[in-house]
């Protein structure tokens, strides 16, 4: 079925299971008033920078799905323990302290009753707040009357199907030229589009957790309503379907992500870097969600099914889907992920190639030991064939792939075990193995161990590496987290690891590596919060000009923060950071940046963001990260480099109250040592970059 119809089908079926009026469904209720600053803090925990050394990336569709919630806040009264675990901050034990003070207190009237639950700290209470609101309270069962028993023994009615709805539209267009726009182009680099993107997003929810969405995607320089885009050059729909009225089966068609365990087979089921697992155990599950983001990898396009029972849960899932790929002949040379079909070679790649795709899950849970299986195997249509190079020597080659992996979670009193074991077709090995004991009342050590086999090969795998691809690695990772009373958390990490065989950026064996955090935030005062945060990452890296050299390549990076809330209605961020970037065989680069991000409510309709800064780099390799005001749905880590100014102005406007949403950003950025950035189609020869944004959101 071609992208088109499996679209025009699902969003039928949308309309036509959707009930009449647009409420709000029993699991969201209206926007609830957010804070910018916490949202940013958030982000930047369970979110790292990305660098160029693989360090683990943010998953789009697991970020998107908290930025629906900010969107439609949880309600905390109806959600159930997969909503709770679902956030990456609240722990197994915490969420069923939750649901049991809820039991207990017939619900929450408000989001200061958590703060009650045990194991609540200060930080869970703040970002709770961003994603979900109390709700309505659930009622005491009456007890019947002896006049009363005809009404007591009459069933109880069916409550009535409702449908929320929402529909945004995001829209972004550069103030300036790159040069595949322009007629200084050559062929292979001119693109098809103009430079505007465009962004459609179509989500529905019924009540009892029926979900149908749509996105539409049309990346800057490709072709709108054009060449074979109907109109976007990216089209994903889902039909996320609860049969039964007990919840226990779950039915996925169209486009969704398999996450299973540690991510040795399939998607990691939670967040991790080094920060997060310093901070709180990763949760091993496995789970179906639909694939809401818009990114164009990564996910399946079929359908999935999962039924539990008494503990138990099983999954089925079958795919078939087009990839892009380059080909030569009967053979598959490269697999493209990024999306991008602007110019005539990359609208070649297109849809190339086909995977079919199969698998199954299996899980138990008590309240001591998790357990669960998982088997996954891929075919493709056409034989993978790389191009040979000492990095991909053990990639997949061939027309097929599987891989299987048992995982257990342990829970004791003072510790908690996970990990996973994961088994390629041709038995090659991968491990992880997490243990976490409290050492104290408000300490926790964190000990990890991986070893991945430099011939292990999954397709879908995505855990917590170094390496850009889940093989090829062994490291250990230890971690202090202490978080004493008084308002101060201390987070102590440092990661060893080593590359068994070539990678990409070293050519000889053994490779060596390590990064080290240290991260103390800190309350100072009522409506003040400090951060400070030391990241050291060193790896060993092919010498330029001597490949069968290798040499340590280090960089230090240092940020100091405050948060600053004057007001209810006013939050002030000012940010220092700095970078050390160095070899041993090539002068130090350095690079600062002071920066200031605030945040203005001044009526409950209206809201502004600023962000500024100015920074100075001697060379790429010092860039610095922030984060800057983004709008619904949307997460980029900023990186800065060269010598200039930057600025980002966000407003917001509820004319509607919750029913409408609309939003205008601005970013520019001036460089003062460069007028030409970029390579190739993206080269620009422009001073400033200046990108205007707007968004309108209707529910």
């Amino acid at each position: 079925m071609s992208k088109r119809r499996l679209a025009t089908c699902l969003l039928i079926l949308a309309f036509l299971t959707g009930g009449d009026a647009p409420v709000a469904s029993a699991h969201t209720v209206p926007t609830a008033p957010d804070d910018d600053a916490l949202w940013a803090a958030f982000t930047e925990t369970f979110f790292p920078d990305i660098d160029e050394g693989g360090e683990g990336s943010a998953d789009d569709a697991l970020y998107e799905r908290l930025a629906l919630w900010r969107q439609n806040p949880l309600h905390l009264n109806a959600a159930t323990r997969d909503d709770l675990l679902a956030m990456p901050f609240l722990t197994e034990s915490v969420a069923d302290s939750l649901m049991a003070c809820r039991e207990r207190w017939h619900g929450f009237t408000s989001m200061g009753d958590p703060m009650f639950v045990p194991g609540m700290g200060r930080r869970e209470r703040q970002w709770i707040a961003l994603l979900a609101v109390p709700g309505a309270r659930a009622e005491r069962p009456k007890q019947p009357l002896p006049d009363d028993t005809a009404n007591w023994r009459r069933p109880a009615q069916r409550p009535l199907q409702t449908t929320s709805h929402t529909i945004a539209w995001t829209t972004s267009l550069p103030l300036y030229r790159r040069q595949g726009y322009t007629s200084a182009a050559t062929e292979a680099q001119r693109y098809a589009g103009d430079a505007t993107a465009h962004t459609l997003r179509y989500r529905a929810e019924r009540t009892g957790g029926s979900a149908f969405g749509l996105t539409g995607q049309k990346d800057a320089g490709e072709p709108f309503a054009r060449q074979g885009n109907s109109p976007f050059d990216y089209l994903s729909a889902y039909a996320d379907l609860r049969p039964g009225r007990r919840g226990r089966s779950r039915l996925l068609v169209g486009d969704y992500n398999v996450y299973a365990a540690h991510g040795l087979v399939c998607g990691r089921s939670s967040f991790a870097s080094i920060l997060t697992i310093a901070q709180r155990l990763p949760r091993a599950t496995t789970t179906l969600r639909p694939h809401t983001a818009a990114t164009e990898s990564g996910y399946l396009r079929g359908a999935a099914f999962t039924q539990r029972w008494q503990g138990y849960s099983v999954s089925a899932f079958a795919s078939l889907r087009h990839i892009d790929a380059r080909t030569e002949g009967d053979t598959i040379v490269t697999v493209y992920t990024d999306g991008m079909h602007r110019t005539a070679a990359e609208r070649a790649h297109r849809d190339a190639a086909q995977m079919l795709t199969a698998g199954a899950m299996l899980r138990h849970q008590t309240a001591r030991i998790d357990w669960g299986l998982t088997v996954v195997a891929d075919h493709f249509n056409m034989p993978v064939v790389p191009t040979p190079r000492p990095d991909n020597r053990y990639l997949l080659h061939g027309q097929d792939a599987a891989a299987f992996s048992a995982d257990y979670t342990l829970r004791r009193s003072r510790w908690t075990a996970t990990g996973e074991v994961a088994l390629d077709r041709r038995a090659h090995i991968a491990t992880v193995h997490t243990l976490r004991a409290l050492c104290a009342d408000h300490t926790a050590l964190t000990v990890q161990l991986r070893h991945l086999s430099p011939r292990y090969v999954a397709v879908h795998a995505d855990a917590m590496t170094q390496n850009s691809h889940t093989q090829n690695e062994t490291g250990v990772l230890t971690a202090l987290h202490m978080q004493p009373m008084g308002g101060m958390e201390t987070t102590l990490a440092a990661d060893v690891f080593v590359f068994h065989r070539p990678t990409f950026r070293a050519t000889h064996s053994c490779a060596k590596g390590a990064q080290v955090y240290a991260q103390v935030t800190a309350l100072l005062g009522t409506g003040t919060e400090g951060l400070w945060r030391y990241q050291v990452k060193t790896r060993q890296q092919n010498i330029a000009g001597h490949s069968d050299l290798m040499e340590y390549v280090t960089t230090h990076r240092l940020k100091a923060q405050l948060t600053l809330r004057p007001s209810a209605r006013w939050t002030l961020v000012p940010d220092a950071d700095a970078t050390l970037h160095h070899s041993q065989t090539e002068r130090a680069a350095m690079g600062w940046m002071l920066s200031l991000r605030t945040a203005w409510r001044p009526q409950p309709e209206w809201t502004a963001s600023l962000f500024t800064s100015a920074f100075f780099t001697d060379s790429y390799d010092a860039r610095v990260y922030a984060y800057t005001p983004q709008m619904r749905y949307a997460f980029t880590s900023a990186a800065f480099a060269y010598h200039g100014i930057s600025g980002v102005a966000l407003a917001e406007w509820r004319p509607l109250g919750t029913a409408l949403h609309l939003s205008l950003r601005c970013a520019t950025t001036r460089l003062f040592n460069r007028q030409e950035t970029g390579s190739g189609a993206q080269r620009t020869t422009a001073p400033w970059r200046t990108d205007l944004s707007l968004q309108a959101i209707w529910r």
